[in-house]
């Protein structure tokens, strides 16, 4: 090669480094601030989410806490209460029949489907449940649960057991006045289930015919439950005051997390009893999935709230688990941060609720009363963009995340 041609490729060599050089600087400078606009894009959309979500529990539960009250402090319910406590036999026994047909009920109709929710389940779960009744328990339960023409699940609708004797008892006429009303209340409402509960804590009245239906929440299985505590709240509030209990296994809900919102019941200054409700979780997860739209409030393909408690098990579904099952339990599981028994249940319910246990940083640090955006691995093992906020809703305090994952969140 000429002289002149090795200085003409060196004359060029020095223009074309520096330009190389300036070029990748800038290249990086631009990544850099593409990057931090991406990362602030993605960390306010997940705090809007966030704040929407708190906002919306919070407004639930204030409205829950309303019908409530306007419920409690109804003489309408008053006096319901009254009527059916006293037509309430606590005297009263099965006769042999009775007995038997309550017996197989347990054994049956509810063992088979408690067993398909917890496979580890043995018969003498149930048969010590039952054990731990007393007669009038298993009176009632007998006539309107057992001898029930209707089907498990569809109990409530029955509002009046067959006569014993040639006319109805005072309670059964009275549960077919006021099963009616109290039916429709539910399905306006939207609540699981709907008590009334004597100040003795005997559970006089339910709508939908669960195993807690007459049953004592003093001498009982149920003494230690959510119904128990919920009642034992009420009992000693003011009127006009309402207690939410926290989610928690319900055994006669075939073992699901329930959480109950209960107020005392007074006509005039007598405190006659206790309404309680039991808080539907369906509506809890419609709020918290947005009805499965996700990419209409901008969460796109991975996107998600959920509500964590105290426990640092989710009071709300997974979006993965309800998007790929298989995937969740795969993913899930390879963080092993999750018990045999749980990972059990989700398998086997096809819920997260109360059996997910989110027990991440994040959630110490809101429970602790801070709120921010950050980045970390989730409960599924994926690097994700979380905003968490802390939520107190009747004295229960809980943790709202909103996240997605990095890749998408930054739009890698």
């Amino acid at each position: 090669m000429r002289i002149k041609n090795k200085l003409l490729l060196a004359i060029l060599g020095i223009g074309v480094l520096p330009l190389i050089c300036a070029t990748a600087v800038i290249g990086y400078t631009v990544s850099d601030q593409v990057g931090a606009a991406l990362a602030k894009q993605a960390a306010e959309k997940l705090t809007a989410v966030r704040e929407a979500r708190r906002e919306q529990i919070g407004n639930y539960f204030t409205q829950l806490q309303t019908i409530v009250l306007n419920m409690a402090t109804s003489a309408d319910t008053a006096t319901a209460l009254r009527d059916l406590s006293n037509g309430f036999e606590q005297d009263a026994a099965p006769d042999d029949a009775e007995q038997a047909a309550l017996r197989k009920y347990y054994q049956q109709d509810f063992f088979q489907h408690y067993q398909q929710l917890n496979h580890n389940a043995a018969p003498q779960e149930v048969a010590a449940y039952l054990d731990k009744t007393d007669k009038a328990t298993q009176f009632y339960q007998a006539r309107y649960i057992a001898n029930n023409p209707k089907p498990v699940g569809a109990k409530h609708l029955l509002d009046q057991a067959v006569n014993k004797g040639k006319f109805a008892s005072r309670y059964d006429r009275y549960h077919a006045t006021y099963h009616p009303v109290f039916r429709k209340m539910l399905a306006d409402f939207g609540f699981y289930d709907l008590f009334l509960v004597n100040n003795d804590g005997r559970v006089i009245y339910t709508v939908f015919k669960e195993t807690d239906y007459a049953t004592s929440l003093t001498a009982s299985a149920l003494a230690g439950s959510g119904l128990a505590k919920a009642w034992q709240a009420a009992l000693t509030a003011e009127k006009g005051h309402a207690v939410l209990t926290d989610f928690a296994a319900y055994f006669p809900s075939y073992g699901a997390p329930a959480a109950f919102l209960s107020a005392p019941v007074f006509e005039g200054n007598n405190r006659v009893g206790s309404l309680v409700v039991q808080v539907s979780q369906d509506q809890l997860n419609n709020l918290m999935t947005s009805e499965h739209q996700w990419p209409k409030i901008g969460l796109g393909t991975t996107g998600e709230s959920l509500l964590v408690g105290a426990d640092s098990l989710s009071r709300s579904e997974s979006r993965l688990l309800l998007d790929a099952p298989d995937k969740f339990m795969q993913l899930v599981q390879a963080t092993g941060q999750q018990s045999e028994s749980a990972m059990q249940a989700m398998r086997v319910r096809h819920a997260s609720s109360g059996y997910l246990k989110i027990a991440s940083p994040v959630v110490y640090k809101a429970l602790a009363g801070a709120s921010g955006v950050v980045q970390e691995v989730d409960y599924a093992g994926r690097d994700a963009i979380v905003a968490y906020a802390p939520l107190t809703v009747l004295g229960q305090k809980w943790v709202v995340l909103a996240q997605m994952e990095r890749d998408e969140a930054l739009g890698a």
